[in-house]
């Protein structure tokens, strides 16, 4: 909309000419509105933005330690469109819209100031804080998943003397929240589960584990290392309560944008009929 504008303003008009169609006249007068024109470049800044991280989080090679910083960007990018819209790549120049004859400036419609500051304090800032605030209610285990870096070697310090203590507090986040015990219900009666993770026995395996990875899988890739974890048996056996965390963050679902295309596809393929 925001490219073809001018076209689709000049398209009703013109049906309303050759028809009467009052929809028609309805939609152009709404099109040249200022309201309508900057509602429509506001979109093209925050969808675009909010489309990148979709985008990224459908990928089929996605990483799922880049998650927390993918979607601080796009928090860090939304509030700056909120508080500071010249940044934006659209939204600055929609203004120009009514001036430029090649637009709408043949309409002669005048903009004022007081509209302006209307929209940024009634529409726009409200909206993009709502899509602000669903971003950060839906993707608020953020925290979680970036724990997950902790198996990551590329995280890795440069040296081996400086491990002691590295990816500490990761583990004990992962441990914290996946070897907490849960409430059970059992022939009717309420209870909790022991745990499969032993807090204290993941982090000194860690330390032994820490130093593996640094002599034998610096510069390989996490998930090399989680597939070291869980299907060989003799580091399994040895690191069980890190391998179980691994075999987590190994089926751990960012999205269903794989399993959607699945369904996409066998549609294609078998239909209702």
């Amino acid at each position: 909309m925001r490219r073809s504008l001018p076209a689709l303003v000049a398209t009703f008009e013109e049906i309303y000419d050759q028809t009467g169609d009052a929809e028609a006249h309805g939609i152009s007068t709404l099109l040249l509105k200022y309201l309508t024109v900057a509602t429509i470049y506001m979109f093209s800044d925050v969808l675009h933005t909010v489309a990148k991280l979709q985008s990224s989080l459908q990928s089929e090679k996605l990483d799922l330690t880049s998650v927390p910083t993918m979607v601080t960007n796009t928090i860090n990018r939304l509030k700056e469109l909120k508080e500071k819209p010249d940044t934006s790549t659209w939204f600055k120049n929609h203004a120009s819209v009514f001036s430029d004859q090649g637009q709408l400036g043949h309409k002669n419609i005048k903009v004022t100031e007081e509209e302006k500051t209307e929209f940024l304090c009634s529409t726009s800032r409200p909206y993009i804080q709502s899509v602000i605030d669903h971003t950060i209610s839906r993707m608020g285990s953020t925290d979680l998943i970036g724990a997950a870096s902790v198996f990551d070697p590329c995280h890795l310090p440069e040296t081996e003397d400086n491990l002691s203590g590295y990816g500490t507090e990761k583990i004990a986040k992962l441990t914290d929240f996946y070897g907490m015990k849960q409430k059970v219900k059992c022939d009717g009666q309420e209870g909790e589960s022991e745990p499969d993770i032993d807090i204290e026995e993941t982090e000194a395996e860690w330390r032994l584990f820490q130093r593996l990875i640094f002599k034998q899988y610096k510069g390989s890739s996490i998930h090399q290392v989680l597939s070291r974890l869980i299907c060989e048996g003799d580091v399994a056996a040895a690191f069980s309560n890190l391998s179980k965390l691994a075999s987590i963050m190994s089926v751990l679902p960012v999205t269903t944008a794989t399993v959607e295309r699945t369904f996409s596809s066998m549609k294609l393929i078998k239909t209702r009929l």
